[in-house]
């Protein structure tokens, strides 16, 4: 399997333009930059005028809340799954 090579990608947050090393397709640079943009407009529009800093930390502590009960999901999905095989296997 080859290994796509890494590429410079310039990206725009928070009308600061960033320059990141990615492997991955414009698709799915685009997803990324367009949720961390709409949790930064959620945030913006909740707290009112507060400094960038504030909105940054308060962005990256949403993104992480979400993150993990996404992980909390899969990871309960996953023993699910297992105990489903484990039933089916004794019943077989």
């Amino acid at each position: 399997m080859s290994e796509i090579p890494k590429r410079i990608v310039e990206i725009d947050i928070f009308n600061k333009k960033y320059h990141i090393k990615t492997d991955e397709d414009d698709g799915y640079i685009d997803e990324v930059v367009g949720y961390v943009r709409g949790k930064i407009a959620d945030i913006s529009n909740q707290a009112g005028a507060v400094g960038t800093i504030n909105v940054a930390v308060l962005t990256a502590l949403n993104i992480a809340d979400d993150y993990v009960k996404l992980k909390k999901k899969v990871d309960n999905l996953g023993k699910r799954s297992i105990k489903l095989v484990e039933t089916i296997e004794e019943r077989v």
